[in-house]
């Protein structure tokens, strides 16, 4: 199967032949402001649950004085059909920063909330940095692993800590 891929840099997107549903994205849209990232959730019988999620870059303003927001959008895909996840809305679906990480100068955080539906998480992040830094967070999901017998399945958690990169730079510079 054939689909376009979005790189993680802001170069337009590449023609690859990849398997769509096994390979973290994020996507950037300059006139929304939003950033779309494509979280990928799959099942090994060995490992567990796997979670996967794209590096983000947080576009900045520039020599503006004004903080730039991006609404970040995380949308989970799974592999395996009979795995069902969602974001855990008893606590926060995503942690920003992480327990293990430092919030860096100029970056705000807003509205963060569950999205349109549980396997969607929403966050206003507004960045003012002066110098490129980066931080982690955290995914918190609730997931039932696939049964063979199709019994009812016990509800897990299970945290992964990707990273969000900011720079100061605005999009077409």
């Amino acid at each position: 199967m054939q689909a376009i891929v979005n790189q993680t840099t802001l170069d337009p997107a590449v023609l690859q032949t990849v398997d769509p549903v096994t390979l973290p994205t994020v996507t950037y849209n300059k006139g929304t402001m939003e950033i779309t990232a494509s979280v990928i959730v799959s099942w090994d019988s060995a490992l567990g649950i796997i979670v996967q999620a794209p590096p983000i870059v947080i576009i900045g303003s520039g020599p503006v004085d004004e903080p730039s927001p991006w609404t970040v959008l995380w949308n989970l895909h799974y592999d395996d059909t009979t795995l069902s996840a969602c974001f855990d809305s008893n606590s926060q679906g995503v942690e920003i920063p992480a327990p293990t990480s430092v919030m860096p100068l100029g970056v705000g955080i807003h509205a963060s909330e569950l999205g349109t539906d549980s396997g969607q998480w929403k966050i206003v992040i507004e960045n003012g940095v002066q110098s490129a830094s980066s931080f982690k967070y955290d995914i918190a999901l609730n997931y039932c692993p696939p049964t063979p017998t199709g019994d009812v399945r016990v509800r897990r958690h299970v945290i992964h800590d990707p990273t969000i990169v900011v720079v100061p730079d605005p999009i077409d510079s």
